[in-house]
């Protein structure tokens, strides 16, 4: 993704960050319920407690990671909207400030 040069291009880009986060959350969520349905494969024995234990807890682990990462994706795109806005504010000031400056000086 390249940089914004325009508030406009930037609040776009915040907006596909957020989808591509709620993508990425909603994925996990099936990749979560999927591996419920795997639960008890490895039998009921010493061996399949172990490896459901083992597996288990590295898949566990894999899906918070990817969770936080959804997040932490959607919270970019949420911060990259909020600055477009102190963009457009930004911008706004000035034209009004450069306005009554004009006017104060006989320019505008």
């Amino acid at each position: 993704m390249t940089v914004a040069n325009d508030p406009d291009t930037l609040e776009g880009q915040g907006q596909r960050l957020m989808e591509l986060g709620e993508a990425v959350a909603a994925s996990v969520d099936k990749l979560s319920d999927k591996a419920e349905s795997v639960h008890g494969c490895f039998g009921n024995g010493e061996i399949g407690r172990l490896m459901e234990e083992h597996h288990g807890e590295v898949l566990e682990t894999a899906l918070d990671v990817l969770y936080v990462a959804a997040y932490e994706v959607q919270s970019a795109g949420g911060d990259l909207k909020d600055f477009a806005q102190q963009w457009r504010d930004a911008d706004d000031a000035a034209k009004r400030d450069f306005g009554r400056i004009g006017d104060e000086t006989g320019g505008g």
